[in-house]
């Protein structure tokens, strides 16, 4: 292992005098990270850090405990450390405020702290003690969740400043080296808990793969391999990366037309690299879990930009005059309307006197013990709630009726015309006119859009009108 960790770092440019953060927990491949870049630190002369996060998760017994023991491991070998311990709780409670996992929220909190350490000079780069095994979890998680075929390249051995020297070490190699060092590490009791979604693939799952297909990990390492080989292959002959991508206050943009003349596959890049951009610029690195179903019928069909696509996490892509746009906006208020995305609880304000409550679970507290006039029941996803434009209609079966004649047909006053909520779900088109708070009708596509049995869970969305009443 000592030998793959050395040549790992020959094999680098730039390395040599570089003041190196290692990220360490004081688990097992932390440990041997910390250890074996202590013993090649002359040979490759590197500068070495310990940087330590509490997450605040597990009992505060446990979190002392690890606390001591990396701080011993930095002090018997004379490194400095950087030292950070998040109040107990605080990543729970964002994780639920944010309907994030807690993964998610762990692994933003930790990568905030190494940008953090960065930015102050404190280091060049940050060693992380992931391995082959880890690269395994990530790939197969990957194709589990949909993610993009370029995401199967699984993590890179090296990406910007952060470093992952045990990247082709197995788990055995790391515990082998453990044991001749004769050094001892912690186990992290949340690495049993299954309730996580890669505790569960790691426990659960990919055992039961390792008993019926023997060595299957060669194939998905291999299968990395070659997503790596097509990335650099496409990113040579499609340079997305040489578009022009213009930043605006709320987000970027780029020429439309350079999106309607691409081929779909060029297209399909575009969007992935529009996506993971933004999502860069925002401080996450999750540009890689583009979700394909949700601009799946854009790749095919450009022209349809005109009614956003939400990818996911509050962000849209839209085409907006001659450019296409990629905003962080969750809500968009104009003049004559608004644009509103729905992937999460919470209440959204839709116009001053109009608010949308939106829940999600299997118990939900109608006003009379079922979906009344203001209220809907529909299924989990995400939706685009939204003021009429030319050219809106719902459709039941054959019938397709336009949003225009259902206004006519209320004889709808002008000033309530941009008020009534159009309900949408993007890649299937409207889903719902929502006029039963006005006194109106509520028009479904789907007259039956979810029947709610109480045993999973359903979108529940309910209108509220404040304000002063409604001029008819």
């Amino acid at each position: 292992m000592l030998e793959k960790v050395y040549t790992f770092f020959k094999g680098f440019d730039h390395v040599e005098g570089a003041v190196v953060l290692v990220a360490c927990s004081g688990g097992p491949d932390s440990t041997a990270l910390l250890h074996s870049l202590f013993l090649l630190r002359q040979r490759l002369n590197l500068t070495l850090k310990v940087v330590y996060l509490d997450h605040g998760i597990r009992p505060r017994s446990e979190r002392d405990q690890e606390y001591r023991f990396v701080m011993s491991l930095a002090e018997t070998r004379d490194l400095p450390s950087h030292i950070k311990r998040l109040p107990e709780g605080w990543i729970l409670h964002r994780a639920k405020a944010s309907k994030k996992s807690v993964e998610e929220v762990a692994r933003e909190e930790r990568y905030a702290f190494f940008e953090e350490l960065l930015s102050k000079g404190e280091g060049d780069y940050v060693a992380l003690g992931h391995t082959r095994d880890d690269q395994v979890e990530t790939v197969v998680f990957r194709f589990l969740r949909g993610s993009d075929p370029l995401a199967l390249r699984g993590m890179s051995p090296v990406r910007d400043r952060y470093l992952r020297p045990l990247l082709s070490c197995s788990r055995s190699e790391v515990l082998s080296f453990l044991q001749e060092q004769g050094l001892s590490y912690l186990e992290d009791s949340s690495n049993e808990k299954d309730s996580y979604d890669r505790n569960f693939l790691r426990i659960h799952v990919l055992p039961l793969l390792e008993k019926r297909f023997p060595g299957w990990t060669k194939a998905v390492v291999a299968l990395s391999e070659k997503a790596e080989l097509y990335h650099r292959y496409l990113e040579r002959r499609v340079p997305v990366g040489e578009i022009p991508i213009e930043e605006i206050p709320s987000g970027l943009r780029v020429p439309f037309h350079l999106v309607s003349m691409a081929d779909p596959l060029e297209r399909y890049l575009l969007f992935y690299r529009l996506y993971q951009v933004f999502m860069s610029r925002e401080g996450s690195s999750e540009g890689e879990e583009l979700p394909f179903w949700h601009i799946r019928p854009y790749v095919w069909h450009p022209e349809s930009l005109w009614d956003g696509i939400v990818v996911g996490r509050g962000v849209m892509m839209r085409r907006e005059g001659e450019y296409l746009v990629v905003r962080s906006h969750v809500v968009l208020h104009g003049e004559n309307g608004y644009f509103v995305v729905i992937e999460k609880e919470g209440e959204f304000r839709l116009t001053d006197e109009l608010r949308m409550e939106v829940r999600c679970g299997r118990h939900i507290p109608f006003e009379k013990g079922r979906p009344g006039a203001n209220e809907m029941v529909l299924p989990v996803g995400t939706y685009v709630c939204r003021s009429r434009k030319a050219g809106d209609a719902v459709a039941r079966g054959s019938l397709r009726r336009s949003v225009h004649k259902v206004f006519q047909m209320w004889n709808l006053p002008p000033h309530l015309r941009c008020s009534i909520p159009v309900l949408e779900a993007p890649g299937k088109g409207i889903v719902a006119i929502l006029g039963g708070w006005a006194g109106y009708e509520d028009i479904f596509a789907d007259p039956n859009p979810v029947p709610f049995k109480g045993d999973e869970d359903v979108l529940y969305i309910r209108l509220h009108h404040v304000g002063r009443s409604i001029e008819r």
